[in-house]
């Protein structure tokens, strides 16, 4: 399995805000992350950091191979509380940092089953790409999303609502969180290569999902690829800080 990713300011903020990593372990499991930061310029850097690394070396001390989905879903909730209070206390013992919070979009993926898990909080997204398909795999928590769930709005007009940066829930902006943790089948079509694509709504916000999917799909590089997701997203206005994780399975 390979995986490539990349972190842009955008055009419009001074700092960047947004971070990413992956670990792959002895047991054989990769875990993947993105996180987007909020809470001020030093909040947000801090508060992304400090959840990335925290989730990642969670993940990386309780996973053990041959453990049953129940264990894996167990250390995965464990490593999702353990960096909501890292954020939560630094944040609440410093002034500064005071209500910081961040996003956190990441994937658990088992080498050589045909399954993963996807952790969700906040609007960070997880994407599979596959032949001529693209399909959300991770669940919104944000305001636009509650009222397209109440049929108050449509999708459509989610998409350029006024709140449609309000995330519902974030780690590290109180005492307790409750991530989303999916088991997602790998369904492949024929010999297509599958995608596995991470990344903040300064992505998802900018271009479509019919944009990704070309831009994923497209006869190029994986550097390549990530350029022109970029690229795309600040030809569109950049509006925020973009990150885009990659992994082939």
């Amino acid at each position: 399995m390979n995986y490539y990713g990349k972190t842009d300011i955008g055009k419009r903020r001074e700092n960047n805000q947004d971070c990413l990593g992956a670990k792959t372990l002895k047991c054989g499991i990769t875990v993947l992350a993105v996180c987007d930061g909020m809470g001020g310029a030093k909040g947000g850097e801090t508060a992304s950091r400090l959840a990335l690394d925290t989730f990642l070396n969670a993940c990386e001390r309780d996973l053990r191979s041959g453990m049953e989905d129940t264990q894996i879903r167990g250390v995965l909730t464990a490593a999702v509380h353990e960096a909501n209070t890292a954020v939560y206390r630094m944040g609440s013992s410093n002034e500064d940092l005071a209500g910081m919070g961040t996003t956190l979009a990441a994937a658990l993926i088992l080498h050589g089953l045909d399954y993963m898990f996807i952790i969700n909080v906040g609007d960070s997204r997880a994407y599979s790409v596959c032949g001529d398909c693209i399909t959300q795999l991770s669940f919104d928590h944000s305001y636009v999303q509650f009222l397209v769930d109440k049929g108050d709005i449509t999708p459509e007009e989610a998409a350029t609502h006024p709140d449609r940066h309000v995330i519902t829930r974030a780690v590290g902006v109180s005492d307790a969180v409750r991530p989303d943790i999916d088991r997602i089948e790998i369904e492949r079509q024929g010999d297509a290569t599958y995608y596995l694509l991470l990344c903040s709504d300064g992505l998802t916000g900018m271009i479509s999902n019919s944009e990704i999917l070309k831009n994923v799909t497209a006869d190029s590089s994986p550097e390549e690829k990530l350029d022109s997701l970029i690229g795309a997203a600040n030809e569109a206005g950049g509006d925020d800080n973009i990150t885009v994780l990659i992994a082939e399975l």
